[in-house]
Parts: C-alpha cells; structure tokens; sequence
C-alpha cells in the first residue's frame, strides 16, 4: 500500500514529467502472485497505466528499432527482451519503468522530482543500479547510451554463463551506460576533470555528497537523480524479487529458465 505522507521532493508542478507506469508480462493477464504488487501502484493518480505483453514489446521493437529487431527475437529468455522493451519504451516515450514483481510504498509523486529527466537508486549489496525501476524523459541521454552499449555487446557471439543476462542486457550493462552517459555529458560541458571521478560507486554515494559538491549540482541542473541505495527495495518501492523466490501460481521464475539453459549447455 502506497504512503503518502512526507514530502520527499517538491511535487507541487510535475507537469513537466511523463506521468505513465510501463511494466509487462508475457500475456495480459497478471499471474495471481503479482496482482497485489501491480494493483499497489494504482494510488498514483494521474499516471497512466501501461502493463504490455509479450506480444506487444514485440511489435514495438520491430517498429522503432527494426535494426535491433532480429537479435532481440534471436535472445534465449524473455526476460532479455524485457529488458531491451523497457530501455526503448522509455527512450522513445519517457515515464517510469518498473518490474511486475514490485509493490510501490510510497507515491511517486513524493520522490521523482518536478525536473527530473533521469531517477535511479542503486542497488543494495552491490556497485550496480537498479533497472527494475528507474524513470527517464524521453530522448534522454543516458537511455541512449544505454542502449548503444547494450547493442554493441549483442553484436558479437551471445555466451551462456550464469551473469549473462546482467551482462548483455540488465543491470550490468544499464550501470555501465549511465556511468558512460554522464561521464560524457560532463566532458560536453567541459568538466573533464570531474568526468574521471565518475564511477559506478562515486554515483550511488552522490547523494550523500554536499547539495554545492560540483558532480551533485551538475547532476541536479540536468535533472538526473540518483537516489541512495535500497530505497527501491524496501523504502519507495518493495522489490520481491520474483525472478528467484515465486514459484508455482502462474509466475515464472527468470533464473530457473535460465539455469536450467546453462545446465543444459555444459
């Protein structure tokens, strides 16, 4: 259930963000574990819902990303092209992206700012940041880069390994595209010298940095919010982690596919 009390950021004109929730699942119909996290973020009014289907994020590579298209249809999980459907819907239309197997616990309305154009939080436990759930402006920047990446290590031979789809298409290479867009968004701007302190482990700390440290200043002029680590699994949002605890009653674990793919390739 959604909290709406504290005001996190000044949501008093949001008129500037792209208000729509983007989650899929491969049919239409919510697989009973996930229908009380997926009606959780109905207490968000004014942002549309978007739940879409495998068949969907299908037609919706094909159409803006013909290029793409073939190799995403070649990808041995779904939970792959997932994860490149919500790289592209939110590069081409902009909104927040969140997994099917996440509870929202406090409006978003409280903790995306009015000027945002990017908002992530990193990942507890480890240097990455999450993908699960991140909001982004459309044409932004940093998606673009992400997805340039994520291609660039498509093109070559796909290996199966047990982190392979944190590699090629989750939080892996999603970290590495943001520490690679603001990077270059800082030599553009000509801070070259700020750019080499920029690492995946400088920016999931940048918030706890003074509101005049030159990165954290630079970063909230250009709308980009990096929230601190967890706030995504336990504070604004509930993750469940689904793709390794739910099994049976209609949910299909990612990682039981995927282990059961390596095991069948060694």
């Amino acid at each position: 259930m959604c909290d709406s009390s504290e005001n996190l950021v000044d949501a008093s004109n949001n008129s500037g963000l792209v208000k729509k929730i983007w989650q899929t699942w491969i049919i239409n119909k919510i697989p009973p574990k996930a229908i009380k996290p997926y009606l959780s973020w109905n207490c968000n009014k004014g942002w549309k819902r978007e739940l879409k289907s495998d068949a969907d994020i299908h037609a919706y590579v094909k159409e803006h990303f013909p290029s793409l298209y073939p190799t995403y249809m070649s990808l041995p999980f779904g939970v792959m092209r997932a994860d490149i459907w919500r790289y592209c819907v939110t590069y081409m239309e902009g909104g927040l992206y969140t997994d099917l197997d996440t509870t929202c616990l406090k409006l978003v309305d409280k903790w995306i700012p009015k000027n945002a154009k990017f908002v992530v939080s990193g990942e507890a436990g480890t240097q990455l940041l999450c993908q699960w759930t991140f909001y982004a402006a459309p044409k932004s920047y940093i998606m673009k880069r992400i997805i340039e990446i994520m291609q660039h290590r498509l093109r070559k031979k796909l290996n199966i390994f047990n982190h392979m789809v944190h590699f090629y298409t989750g939080p892996t290479v999603f970290t590495l595209g943001i520490v690679t867009a603001i990077k270059e968004l800082l030599i553009m701007n000509g801070h070259k010298r700020l750019a080499k302190m920029v690492t995946s482990s400088v920016l999931r700390k940048v918030c706890l940095l003074s509101p005049k440290h030159p990165l954290r200043m630079f970063l909230v002029k250009n709308g980009i919010y990096i929230l601190r680590s967890g706030v995504f699994e336990d504070l604004y949002v509930k993750h469940h982690y689904g793709g390794d605890r739910w099994t049976g009653g209609g949910y299909v674990p990612w990682k039981v596919v995927k282990n059961r793919a390596i095991g069948q390739s060694r």
